[in-house]
């Protein structure tokens, strides 16, 4: 079944990171990716594109786009990919993060004024603005590692 083999890509996407850690840096919910590896959700190109954006071991978004049906493997999709990479996250970076994140939930399911329009919709919603909000911290965090790590502390190649 093609659910089958997104589901293998997907894993094959995340390589040794944790299922959570790999949503985090991808900008989908591990919510979100569980349903699609077990064939309960279709993502739509856009999640693909964020899945293959960090995605390890050479998963292409069109090997994804393939795999959930949306082009033939004999049609040719090309995406760009970023020029430079990004500076690795360490563990207490991602930690950082993970705080900030469940204060903002916290904030949220305290004070309904503030969760959309007064209540807070679904469980669903709010995984998904908070795995907006974790990433967006994640990329600003990657941002600020490339622009003020001294060149002397920089890992080589």
């Amino acid at each position: 079944m093609k659910h089958e083999l997104l589901a293998k890509l997907i894993k094959q996407a995340q390589g040794a990171r944790s299922q959570n850690e790999f949503a985090l840096h991808s900008g989908v919910s591990s919510a979100a990716i569980t349903k699609i590896r077990q064939g309960k959700r279709r993502p739509s190109p856009d999640i693909l594109r964020k899945l293959a954006s960090r995605a390890y071991n050479d998963v292409t978004y069109e090997a994804l786009m393939v795999a959930a049906g949306y082009i033939s493997s004999t049609q040719s999709y090309v995406i760009p990919s970023p020029a430079i990479p990004s500076p690795t996250l360490t563990e207490k970076d991602i930690a950082e993060v993970k705080r900030k994140v469940e204060k903002v939930k916290e904030l949220l399911l305290a004070e309904s004024s503030l969760a959309f329009g007064g209540e807070i919709e679904d469980e669903e919603t709010l995984d998904k603005v908070l795995a907006v909000f974790e990433s967006g911290l994640m990329l600003a965090k990657e941002e600020s590692k490339g622009k003020y790590t001294p060149k002397t502390s920089k890992k080589k190649d």
